[in-house]
C-alpha cells in the first residue's frame, strides 16, 4: 500500500510537469511573438553583489542609443594592457557624462584630453575612460577598490553626482550592499524565468507585466552627507596610493539651473503668485522637484497662496527624476576636495547652451572645453 502511494506521487509528479511542458509548447505556439514582460536588463550589463552591475567586456552594440564597444577591461574605448610600465597614466571614473552618453568615443572628453596630452607629451600618455552609465558616487569607492587601484594611475579625475541624487521608492532602493545583492539574486530569477512563455503569459493575465514601482517621497539613491563621504573616499584611497585626484563638478544645463534659481528667487522676494505659475506651466526635469520645493518654501515663508500639486515618479533602471540640483552635490564636492586639498574644476558658467546634448550630458563642444581645462589642471608644473 505504502509503495503503491509513492508510485501514485511520482506519477502524480511527472503528470504535472508534463503538464506544465505542454502548456508551455501551447503558448508558445499561441503567441510566440507577445512582448509580456518590460524589457530587460539591458545586453551590456552584467549584475554583481557588490557594484549593483558592470558593463559586459567585449560588449558592441548600443548603450543608450550610442553605438560603443566595450573593452576586455569593462570599459569604453581601445583594449589596453592594465599593467601600468612607464606610462603617464590618467582615469576619468565617473557616470555617463563620463562615458558619453550620445556621442562617438571621438568626442568624449577622456578621448580629447588624451588626444590634446599626447599632442604635447607624446605617446607615452594615456587616458583610460572609466565612466559607466548610471554610477553613483557609493559604486565609484567601489570601483577604485575593486579595480581601478589595480591600474596604479598617475591622476584620477572623479566626476559623479546626477546619479545619487535620483529618488528611489524608499529606503531599502537606496545605493548599498544589501540592495545590490538582493537586486543581483531577482535578476538572476527573472533571467531565469522570463525564458518561459508561460510564466510571462501569467504575469500578463495577472497585470503584473507593466508594473513599476511608483516614487512618491522624495528618498534619493545616495544622501548629500554620504555623497561627500564617498568622494573623499575615493580622493583618500588615491592619495594613498600615490595618485593625484581632481574633482569635476558638471552642472546642470543652463535653462534648468535658471528656471530653478528663479522659482526659488520669486518666493523669497514675495513675488508667490509668479513663482506658482512658473512651477504649474514647467515640464521639464526638475518640475517634480519644484513643486515640492515651491510648497516647502510657501510654508517657511507662511505665504498666503495655495500649494501646488504634488507630482509621483516612477523608477527606471537608475532611479527616478534628481531631487537636488548639481549645484547643491557640486557643493559637497567642493567640500570634499578642500578637505583632501585636491583640486576642484567647477565648470558651471564655463558652459553654454552650445555644450550640452540634452539636460546634463555633453556634446563634443562641452567635452572639449572639460578636456581643455583638465589637461590645464593635470598638466600644472607636471613632467611627463
Amino acid at each position: 500500500m505504502k509503495r503503491k502511494k509513492i508510485i501514485g506521487i511520482i506519477l502524480g509528479i511527472i503528470n504535472g510537469v508534463l503538464f506544465l511542458i505542454l502548456i508551455e509548447i501551447a503558448v508558445r505556439i499561441y503567441d510566440k511573438e507577445r512582448p509580456f514582460l518590460p524589457p530587460a536588463a539591458p545586453e551590456w550589463i552584467i549584475f554583481s553583489p557588490t557594484l549593483h552591475y558592470t558593463m559586459k567586456p567585449g560588449f558592441g552594440g548600443e548603450i543608450y542609443k550610442t553605438a560603443a564597444e566595450i573593452n576586455s577591461q569593462g570599459f569604453r574605448g581601445r583594449e589596453f594592457n592594465p599593467v601600468k610600465g612607464d606610462t603617464f597614466r590618467v582615469v576619468c571614473m565617473g557616470n555617463s557624462s563620463t562615458f558619453g552618453n550620445g556621442v562617438k568615443v571621438e568626442d568624449t572628453y577622456p578621448y580629447i584630453l588624451e588626444q590634446r596630452l599626447k599632442g604635447k607629451y607624446g605617446e607615452k600618455v594615456q587616458v583610460i575612460n572609466a565612466g559607466v552609465p548610471g554610477y553613483s558616487s557609493f559604486q565609484g569607492e567601489i570601483l577604485w577598490s575593486e579595480k581601478i587601484a589595480d591600474f596604479k594611475p598617475d591622476v584620477v579625475v572623479v566626476s559623479y553626482g546626477f546619479n545619487d541624487r535620483r529618488t528611489v521608492p524608499d529606503s531599502g532602493w537606496t545605493d548599498g550592499g544589501d540592495f545590490f545583492r538582493r537586486d543581483a539574486k531577482v535578476q538572476a530569477r527573472m533571467r531565469f524565468f522570463s525564458k518561459s512563455y508561460l510564466w510571462r503569459w501569467l504575469l500578463h493575465l495577472l497585470n503584473l507585466d507593466e508594473k513599476v514601482p511608483e516614487i512618491t517621497g522624495f528618498i534619493v539613491r545616495v544622501d548629500k552627507d554620504d555623497y561627500e563621504a564617498n568622494l573623499r573616499g575615493i580622493g583618500e584611497k588615491v592619495q594613498a596610493a600615490g595618485g593625484k585626484v581632481l574633482f569635476l563638478g558638471v552642472p546642470d544645463r543652463n535653462n534648468l539651473h535658471d528656471f530653478c534659481r528663479e522659482v526659488e528667487t520669486a518666493m523669497v522676494e514675495g513675488e508667490y503668485q509668479k513663482g506658482r505659475e512658473m512651477v504649474e506651466k514647467s515640464n521639464n526635469l526638475y518640475s517634480r522637484m519644484m513643486r515640492r520645493r515651491f510648497n516647502l518654501l510657501a510654508d517657511s515663508l507662511q505665504a498666503e497662496i495655495s500649494r501646488v500639486a504634488e507630482w509621483p515618479d516612477v523608477m527606471a533602471f537608475h532611479g527616478g527624476l534628481p531631487i537636488y540640483t548639481a549645484e547643491e552635490y557640486n557643493a559637497a564636492m567642493r567640500t570634499a576636495a578642500e578637505a583632501l586639498k585636491a583640486d576642484y574644476i567647477d565648470l558651471s558658467g564655463k558652459l553654454g547652451e552650445e555644450d550640452y546634448l540634452d539636460f546634463i550630458h555633453f556634446n563634443q563642444s562641452g567635452a572639449e572645453k572639460a578636456a581643455r581645462m583638465l589637461e590645464e589642471r593635470i598638466m600644472a608644473g607636471k613632467k611627463v
